[in-house]
């Protein structure tokens, strides 16, 4: 799961890591939602395999788009810092993030000057070793983040809900702040897309899952390097909550009839072969259908219940 062409060499040989992934983080009324796809690959054999790209940090929940190696490395670190001193709110979660990857920006940073200096030592003699040294160097000071983090987390300070949502970019190290929704990824522009299409602020934790499934199922169709099982996770202030993969599949095939309808009914209203009426499959009607994926359908006894009634 990588979000750009990186070029690496080994052994003589130069493999290009190709980039995928999407991953979604959303704000909603009571809490964040975070989803993602679960397409890897693994170089050099370009085997495709399944990868975990959302991970429960305390009560904080971060999404990941980069090199699976490195993102792992980063979340361990960050519940490290979080055992050590855990936030109390939103921007004190949001300082931890910073502190973590800086610092391990700084450690990656002088292990290769490191590098270089001893490899200047060796090679003093050699004015072509040290010329190619010297130009990897200072590409890599100035290089960009090899991944992108999406985090979410909830609190509740003197009974008002703080919801925090931030990314961190693959030029910016820092966080940034999210009011709305974010996605990461190769498939970010497509989810982008359709995204403002189906987001609205005042949206439940709930309500904002199969939306959030829906938008990554539309990518996985469109982009070949999106793919895999769906997975989301939520953080409210109950705590966080994991959908099951047997859930998430069932809320695609209600999904995708949905969307059929949705589509139907477009094609219908654009070709002129039905007038607008109450029965035409409409906008707000996919919405609302959308958001009723994941309720709980009750339960209805067999047999009804006589009437207390006397007549």
């Amino acid at each position: 799961m990588y979000n750009k062409n990186v070029r690496y060499e080994k052994n003589g040989f130069k493999t290009v890591r190709v980039p995928m992934t999407i991953v979604i983080g959303a704000k909603c009324s009571d809490g964040v939602v975070i989803g993602s796809d679960s397409k890897g690959v693994k170089f050099p054999s370009n085997t495709i395999t399944e990868e975990d790209k959302i991970f429960s940090v305390g009560d904080t929940i971060v999404g990941c788009a980069g090199n699976s190696h490195y993102t792992a490395h980063i979340v361990e670190n960050l519940q490290y810092a979080y055992d050590e001193n855990t936030p109390q709110n939103s921007q004190e979660m949001s300082t931890l993030y910073k502190n973590v990857i800086e610092t391990l920006y700084r450690e990656d940073f002088f292990n290769e000057y490191g590098k270089f200096k001893r490899t200047l030592r060796r090679n003093e003699e050699d004015k072509s070793i040290i010329e190619e040294m010297c130009t990897n160097f200072f590409e890599r000071t100035e290089r960009e983040l090899d991944f992108q983090l999406i985090y979410g987390s909830t609190y509740t300070n003197k009974g008002v809900l703080d919801l925090g949502l931030y990314t961190t970019c693959i030029k910016d190290r820092y966080p940034s702040p999210v009011n709305t929704y974010y996605p990461i990824g190769v498939g970010d522009k497509i989810a982008d897309y359709i995204l403002p299409r189906v987001y609205d602020k005042n949206t439940t934790v709930a309500e904002m899952i199969p939306l959030v499934v829906y938008v990554i199922d539309q990518t996985k169709k469109i982009d070949n390097d999106c793919g895999g099982q769906i997975k989301i996770k939520a953080v409210t202030k109950n705590g966080i909550e994991e959908k099951k993969d047997s859930e998430i599949n069932s809320m695609v095939t209600k999904i995708r009839k949905i969307d059929n309808l949705f589509g139907q009914g477009l094609v219908n209203t654009l070709m002129k072969q039905e007038e607008n009426n109450n029965e035409d499959y409409t906008r707000e009607d996919f919405l609302k259908d959308l958001k009723k994926v994941s309720r709980p359908v009750k339960k209805q006894n067999d047999k009804q219940k006589p009437s207390s009634d006397k007549t």
